[in-house]
């Protein structure tokens, strides 16, 4: 079993209650515009970093201080949990959202993306390529976020953070599998506060549920150990959540309740399962070879 007790407390169930609870009182404490925006976004990275840090400690690492790239994740996540909901302040438009977008996925991917020799030849074309992919999808989540409410969607990336949990420890890097398991827990807390605020937008947290997915896609890909994943695994699943546009029209944006619900995140849930059953016959491949 790769995860103890201790490691489902810290990077499950803590992550979950603290969200649940910045959530409540970041809607309660703020005022209603700054509420809209920055309650979800403040959950979600709180929430992530509660879960992220623990089990930090308790691994006991031997240092505090950034030390290599992906070690910069939590810290590039939490910028983004100000960013986010800035660039959605009234007034901001379209276009100019989606070049501070731009700027900041460049710098997060100049931040992340290793910086080891074999590398550095062509590190620029990945700082190129992650960067402005980065903010191409935070901005189609925008839209995502505009017009879905309720739980459904939360309850999507909480399922999509788990599955990208499971491939990235199918890839071997089980210590990314439980940093991103983190940031599915506190996305199961924010889901269980939606109960309870059925009219909330979580565009606010868009950018930084982006970059903590994409982010956390980027450096396990970088550091796996079974290099038989393929790569489509890690492009797929950050991915995966857009598909909820092919719910607005057509035959899945139909019906109401439960199996109207199942029906707008059909696409979206058979990707993120189509990936892991690829990974996890990947990694069955690995060991019987």
């Amino acid at each position: 079993m790769p995860f103890t007790i201790i490691d489902m407390l810290y990077g499950g169930l803590a992550p979950a209650v603290v969200a649940l609870a910045i959530w409540f009182v970041a809607r309660r404490v703020l005022r209603e515009d700054a509420a809209a925006r920055y309650a979800p976004s403040l959950a979600l990275v709180i929430g992530f970093s509660a879960g992220y840090w623990l089990v930090w400690w308790k691994e006991a690492h031997g240092y505090w201080m950034p030390k290599f790239p992906y070690d910069l994740l939590a810290f590039v996540v939490a910028a983004a949990m100000i960013f986010g909901p800035v660039v959605h302040t009234r007034g901001v438009s379209r276009f100019e959202r989606m070049l501070m977008y731009v700027l900041f996925g460049l710098t997060a991917a100049w931040l992340l993306v290793p910086t080891r020799p074999a590398v550095q030849p062509i590190r620029h074309l990945y700082v190129l390529g992650f960067g402005p992919a980065l903010a191409a999808v935070a901005f189609l989540f925008d839209g995502v976020c505009e017009r879905f409410r309720g739980p459904l969607l939360p309850g999507l990336l909480t399922f999509t953070g788990m599955c990208t949990a499971m491939v990235l420890l199918l890839s071997g890097t089980t210590s990314f599998a439980l940093t991103v398991g983190a940031g599915a827990a506190a996305l199961s807390g924010i889901t269980v506060s939606m109960l309870w605020t059925h009219s909330a937008n979580l565009k606010g947290m868009s950018l930084a549920c982006c970059t903590l997915l994409c982010g956390g896609m980027l450096i396990g890909q970088f550091n796996t150990t079974n290099t038989t994943v393929p790569l489509a695994s890690y492009i797929i699943l950050p991915l995966a959540p857009l598909l909820m546009w092919c719910a607005l029209r057509g035959p899945l944006s139909k019906g109401t309740g439960f199996v109207g619900g199942m029906k707008r995140v059909a696409l979206p849930v058979i990707a993120c399962l189509v990936v892991v059953g690829l990974a996890a016959i990947a990694g069955l491949r690995a060991k019987a070879g």
